[in-house]
């Protein structure tokens, strides 16, 4: 698992897991944040970061939706990095 060890989890960052890519706005003073996959559209659009530790899958808490409440559980992180504007 590759990690920036200067990494900032309140800022933006981008998650690529062995299925997907995720991209995480950045964290607001209730900690939740944007939620947005590369490949496929999730039933959500907001979430807290659970549990995010490599190489293990990252846990989220659903925060809109009908599943509001539940946890989403992606698949083995491989990189956690920075999102940097364009």
């Amino acid at each position: 698992m590759s990690l920036d060890l200067d990494l900032d989890l309140d800022e933006p960052i981008v998650v690529t897991t062995h299925r997907s890519t995720y991209r995480l706005g950045q964290s607001d003073e209730n900690d939740e944040r944007s939620i947005f996959c590369n490949n496929k559209k999730l039933e959500f659009t907001r979430c807290k970061i659970y549990h995010l530790a490599g190489p293990n899958p990252m846990v989220v808490i659903i925060m809109d939706g009908s599943k509001q409440g539940q946890y989403f559980r992606t698949s083995r992180v491989f990189s956690v990095k920075q999102d940097l504007p364009n």
